[in-house]
């Protein structure tokens, strides 16, 4: 396998707020959007997204159509699902969340988003208002007060502990033909979501369960692929494992449309056994051949492959963070403003993400046997006379072979 690296370039970039956490996904037309959060990394900051029509290389802002997005589906007929980050109990129905929810046509631009909720039966049980750290902002008091009977639970100041945030994070969403559609998301674990409708309703149909032995074992950030051979892949971030490892990835594999699930296991790549895979925000893309490429970060930013499709077999991993680093210095950046990461320190104890990047990768497979990653930057420079941004950076992989 013989692998072409472009040099990254800036897609978005700020000198005086921030962007944070992209998300990449490509439309079965071959449309990209690139959701991202514009505030500091915290729990109710706004988002926003643009698109692009001609690869990644121009990018447009359309309308936001919910809060803050947690997921969203691209469906065959150019229909756009968007599921926003956060669900409110309802107090009639406990086992329900509801979600601010939007389907719309970005290939439509004159065409107007329809807006509405979704609900979600889940097993999750989340936490109210004053146990859920960050600033709860006006966007979902509406639907906080609408779902507990218009009290104005907010203006009142007693929502704080009557309105209990609930259901999972979408962290991902594949298509099961027809209206059907299975969802992966956590919050006190990951579950397995099913809906019919186009995602107006869903309901937990399985859920991971700890390896035999586990203790103090949490699985939470997934990425969600259908095999070439009809089964579903999980790659899960996992702390607290039995092997003692903080943010190890894990995987596991369904035949039944993630009703059950293998035992999870360590995943680990055959050509680097010594490099532990993690520990946030896995991302799975498969290329034409069928070979499958996982993004992760923090600490750095790597892809890895799977030629056989399978998920058995990882390796070739690339260091888009020494790649930036090449390119930095290629761009004649002086190496005191170089981005540091967070290598060769306990990054369990210390890192500095806040001044530096997240670390969360998004990453799409384009036609052909080409990938495109996207990563978030702070205080970055570009070049040795730029200002320093915030912003989105994105590379280009092809597999030559």
């Amino acid at each position: 396998m013989r692998l072409h690296i472009d040099r990254p370039v800036t897609i978005e970039s700020v000198r005086f707020a921030e962007r944070w956490f992209p998300y990449l996904h490509r439309m079965p037309d071959g449309m990209l959007l690139l959701g991202m959060q514009h505030n500091t990394d915290t729990h109710f900051s706004p988002w926003h997204f643009k698109r692009s029509v001609d690869g990644g290389r121009t990018w447009t802002h359309p309308a936001d159509n919910v809060p803050r997005l947690c997921w969203w589906h691209g469906f065959a007929d150019g229909e756009l699902f968007e599921i926003d980050t956060y669900g409110v109990q309802d107090p009639a129905s406990p086992g329900e969340a509801v979600y601010h929810g939007a389907w719309s046509h970005p290939g439509r631009p004159n065409d107007v988003p329809r807006l509405g909720l979704v609900r979600v039966r889940s097993t999750q049980r989340g936490l109210t208002l004053r146990e859920m750290p960050g600033l709860p902002k006006h966007p979902w008091w509406p639907l906080w007060n609408q779902v507990h009977g218009g009290k104005g639970w907010w203006g009142e100041m007693m929502g704080l502990d009557a309105v209990r945030l609930s259901g999972p994070y979408f962290t991902d969403i594949v298509d099961l033909g027809g209206e059907r559609l299975l969802a992966v998301g956590y919050f006190d674990h990951v579950g397995f979501y099913e809906s019919r409708d186009r995602g107006q309703t869903w309901d937990e149909v399985g859920v991971i369960h700890p390896p035999a032995g586990a203790k103090d074992w949490a699985a939470n950030e997934s990425a969600l692929r259908r095999l070439a051979d009809g089964r579903l892949y999980v790659v899960m971030r996992v702390e607290g494992s039995p092997w003692g490892v903080v943010g190890q990835f894990h995987h596991a594999w369904s035949s039944d449309e993630g009703r059950t699930w293998s035992q999870p296991e360590p995943l680990a790549l055959e050509d680097e056994p010594a490099h532990r895979v993690g520990c946030a925000w896995p991302r799975l893309a498969a290329l034409a051949d069928g070979t499958l490429a996982l993004a992760y970060g923090r600490p750095g930013k790597n892809l890895v492959f799977d030629p056989t499709g399978t998920g058995k077999h990882w390796g070739g991993r690339l260091d888009l963070h020494a790649w930036e680093l090449d390119t930095q210095t290629h761009n004649g950046v002086p190496a005191d403003q170089r981005l540091r990461g967070i290598l060769g320190v306990d990054w369990t104890r210390r890192f500095d993400r806040h001044t530096d990047s997240g670390d969360y990768l998004g990453v799409v497979a384009t036609d052909g046997q080409a990938l495109l990653v996207v990563y978030d930057v702070h205080s970055y420079v570009e070049n040795w006379n730029a200002h320093p941004i915030s912003g989105v950076r994105m590379v280009r992989v092809t597999l030559d072979g």
